[in-house]
């Protein structure tokens, strides 16, 4: 089989060395060292592997010591997980990106779990209702609103799951920290797990003048 652009015949005879990369050479051969003396030294790691033509692609090493007649060897399994290294990059740098507009948006980004206790709040929320995110997970939105707002907006929210509404745009009077109202207009989106079973709500608040 080819791998790393090698083919079989290109591998055989060859020192391993050569086929990593300089950055990750060290820490690769300081574990093999290890094992060799007999060093319990965890079996399975990533590092840095030279394809022939030069470029570097990502390894799982899944590496063991096999003692046979009394001779030692590395018994090493390659993975190529290159390609899953590149979609943790993408899933990264997409997080960072939510997390950026997030942060520099006015309005309250939130979600909730299936019994519509908040799971995450953004920091805005402060600013808004004088609430700190840390206040408001693990209660529902429900707790916050004026006593009449309680049971319209309740039953908002389980006709849209009844009915597997793809969203709800909605006014809700809440309860500020300090005592006063506050109408918040919110667009919110069911969400659904694979197998069809609802799972919560994101949605997006922003303050309304009434």
């Amino acid at each position: 089989r080819e791998f790393g652009g090698r083919s079989l015949e290109d591998i055989i005879g060859r020192d391993v060395s050569e086929f990593i990369h300089p950055d990750a050479l060290s820490e690769a051969l300081d574990r093999y060292n290890r094992r060799m003396a007999g060093e319990k030294v965890p079996s399975v790691y990533e590092t840095q592997l030279k394809r022939k033509d030069g470029s570097i692609f990502y390894a799982e090493m899944d590496a063991s010591l096999i003692v046979y007649e009394g001779n030692a060897a590395d018994l090493v399994i390659v993975r190529d997980i290159n390609e899953r290294k590149k979609a943790e990059t993408v899933l990264r740098d997409s997080e960072e990106k939510y997390r950026t507009l997030v942060t520099a948006t006015g309005d309250i980004v939130w979600e909730t779990d299936a019994q519509a206790h908040f799971v995450y709040v953004s920091p805005q929320v402060e600013s808004i209702i004088g609430y700190k995110p840390d206040e408001l997970i693990g209660h529902a939105p429900f707790e916050f609103l004026k006593t009449d707002a309680i049971e319209p907006n309740q039953k908002m929210f389980r006709s849209a799951i009844e009915k597997r509404a793809k969203s709800i745009i909605y006014i809700s009077h809440w309860i500020h920290k300090d005592g006063h109202g506050v109408y918040l207009e919110s667009h919110a989106v069911p969400v659904y797990r694979s197998d069809g079973s609802f799972s919560g709500f994101i949605g997006i608040d922003r303050k309304k003048t009434l």
